[in-house]
């Protein structure tokens, strides 16, 4: 569960996390919110995210704190 989530839901706006790659070997996300009722076009939206990132060859970066 994606705790960034709760505070959309909660008002009634669909919200989803997708995987989008790793920055200094921690995974991070696409955060996507869409308005109250439309849960189906924030899937399909999702999708197309997933389907993208997942033929992408994604370099991990490396920042130094």
């Amino acid at each position: 569960m994606d705790l960034f989530t709760i505070p959309a839901n909660m008002i009634g706006a669909p919200a989803i996390s997708i995987p989008a790659g790793k920055i200094n070997h921690l995974p991070f996300g696409i955060h996507l919110i869409s308005k109250p009722l439309e849960d189906a076009k924030l899937l399909r939206i999702a999708k197309q995210f997933e389907d993208i990132l997942g033929t992408l060859e994604l370099p991990e970066v490396n920042y130094e704190i």
